[in-house]
C-alpha cells in the first residue's frame, strides 16, 4: 500500500504542478522534472533514516550543503551572468532561503526523520505543491482548476494510503 501511495501522490503532484510549470512552458519535460524532484526528496529521506539516522546533524548539513553548492556553483557559473542587484526584496529573499529554509527547515526534516518513519516524513514532500497553490489562491489569485484540486485529492489520498500501512504497523522496518 505503501508504494501505491506513492504512485497515487506522484499523479496528484503531476495534476496539482502541470500549470505552475510555466518557466518551463507547461511541458511534459517540466512536469517529469517536478515528479523527479518530490521522488528523490522522499526516497532520499527514506535514505536518510535506513543509513544516516546516527548521523550527527551539523555536520551532515555541512557535507549536503557544500555538495550542493559545487552542483550549484558549476551551474551558475556557466549559465548566470554573475550579476546581482542587491535589493532590500533580494536580500530578504536570500536570507529567507539561508536562514529559515536551509537551516531551520531542514533542521526540522532532520530531527522528524530521526523521530518518525521514513515514509510517513517522504510523504510530507507530497504536500509541497498542493499547499502552495492553495497558498498561492488567496495571496496571488490564482485560481483553482478543477485538474489541480483532483490532484490534491489524489495527493491526500496517496499520502493516507502510505500511512495506513505504518498504522497496522508493517511499516515500522522504515524506523
Amino acid at each position: 500500500r505503501q508504494w501505491l501511495g506513492f504512485l497515487i501522490g506522484t499523479v496528484g503532484v503531476s495534476l496539482v504542478s502541470w500549470r505552475y510549470v510555466g518557466g518551463l512552458d507547461s511541458t511534459l519535460t517540466g512536469i517529469v522534472l517536478c515528479v523527479i524532484a518530490v521522488m528523490g526528496m522522499s526516497l532520499g529521506t527514506i535514505y536518510q533514516k535506513r543509513f544516516c539516522a546516527t548521523m550527527n546533524l551539523l555536520s551532515g548539513s555541512c557535507i549536503q550543503f557544500l555538495a550542493a553548492a559545487v552542483m550549484m556553483l558549476v551551474i551558475a557559473l556557466t549559465m548566470e551572468t554573475r550579476q546581482v542587484e542587491w535589493t532590500g526584496e533580494f536580500i530578504f529573499a536570500l536570507g529567507w532561503l539561508v536562514l529559515v529554509l536551509s537551516l531551520g527547515a531542514m533542521t526540522v526534516l532532520w530531527l522528524l526523520v530521526r523521530a518518525k518513519a521514513a515514509t510517513q516524513v517522504a510523504s510530507l514532500f507530497f504536500l509541497v505543491p498542493p499547499v502552495t497553490a492553495l497558498i498561492a489562491w488567496p495571496l496571488f489569485g490564482e485560481t483553482l482548476t478543477l485538474k489541480s484540486v483532483s490532484g490534491m485529492a489524489l495527493v491526500v489520498l496517496g499520502i493516507l494510503l502510505a500511512k495506513q500501512k505504518q498504522d497496522d504497523g508493517e511499516g515500522e522496518q522504515t524506523k
